[in-house]
């Protein structure tokens, strides 16, 4: 596995003072005092950057002593992860607030690269197998791809491009989640130390390794924004989990699980809200007495003019419906 900082936010008044270390510290600690200072911004970032060990020390009072968190998300970095399994990549890409860009299983013919864990390296008998196995799949995977291409010939009236998409696309399905993948990873510092932490509490080295990777590169460029990545007990059993577990009922592919009462009217109710002077409930309780003719009239004059580009409205985020779904990785 290789990891490579390929970027991260400074403020570009740093330029002139070529003595000066770039980091992103600086905006994060600038930004932190705009609450409290008399000083404009631009002032503030100079005074920042005039003084890094300063803008750290502040950092570290703001950010760790008083708990505002937030102030180190202002710090950004970018990550080439390359080599990595796709076993690990789901479980990074779970990170709320970052972005991710992964080689497409999809548009790239994958050549049989895998990662072998460290925990089987020195045992002969399960290694052997394990490559045994992997092989194998890389054989079949290979074999599907060309007859899935014949098949979608045949059957379908796609261009070349898309059948040779959908042919990789469902070959993959017998690959390994030790196949190796990379991606671009974006993500602020405060995701970044909750990143480390989850990292640190798997119970997989190639997690740590990882970790340990991303921390080496970081830790000299913004020491005062991540510092507490050791998971505690706490974190280490909430990733703990039993992957050969048996359910002693089958478990059906997608199961609506909660949903609230009066959906419809719960979004059109919000929709109603934001441009009268009348309370939340009270609206409610009204459209809930409409009648079904009436609600879709309402339902119709909000969404008659939004396209597949648009985002539906807010009040939509009313309604919460809670699903398990059944699916490969």
């Amino acid at each position: 596995m290789r990891v490579i900082l390929a970027g991260y936010n400074i403020d570009v008044s740093q330029f002139p003072y070529k003595e000066i270390q770039y980091t992103p510290e600086t905006i994060s600690a600038a930004y932190a005092r705009i609450s409290r200072s008399k000083k404009s911004v631009d002032e503030l970032r100079k005074d920042a950057v005039l003084d890094v060990e300063k803008a750290r020390r502040s950092n570290k009072t703001i950010v760790f002593e008083m708990g505002h968190s937030s102030v180190a998300e202002h710090a950004v970095f970018n990550f080439d992860i390359i080599g990595i399994s796709r076993y690990l990549t789901e479980f990074v890409q779970r990170t709320r607030l970052a972005s991710f860009t992964e080689k497409s299983q999809r548009y790239v013919t994958l050549d049989g690269d895998y990662v072998i864990p460290e925990e089987i390296q020195n045992d002969t008998v399960i290694l052997k197998q394990f490559q045994d196995t992997i092989q194998l799949q890389n054989e079949t995977y290979i074999s599907l791809f060309e007859e899935l291409k014949s098949f979608f010939q045949r059957t379908t009236s796609l261009s070349k491009k898309d059948i040779e998409g959908r042919a990789k696309e469902d070959a993959r399905y017998v690959l390994s989640m030790a196949t190796q993948t990379q991606m671009g990873m974006t993500i602020n510092a405060r995701s970044l130390e909750h990143l480390l932490k989850r990292l640190y509490a798997l119970s997989l080295n190639e997690a740590k390794d990882l970790a340990d990777t991303l921390n080496e590169q970081v830790r000299n460029i913004a020491p005062s924004l991540i510092r507490y990545i050791e998971p505690s007990k706490y974190d280490t059993q909430k990733y703990k989990i039993d992957v050969f577990a048996k359910s002693n009922k089958p478990i059906e592919k997608c199961s609506l699980l909660s949903y609230p009462a009066h959906a419809d009217e719960r979004i059109i109710a919000g929709l109603i809200f934001r441009s009268t002077g009348t309370d939340y409930q009270t609206v409610f309780e009204d459209v809930k007495r409409m009648n079904k003719q009436d609600k879709e009239k309402i339902l119709q004059k909000h969404l008659k003019d939004i396209t597949c580009h648009d985002s539906l409205p807010r009040e939509f985020e009313l309604v919460d419906l809670v699903f398990q779904v059944n699916i490969s990785s």
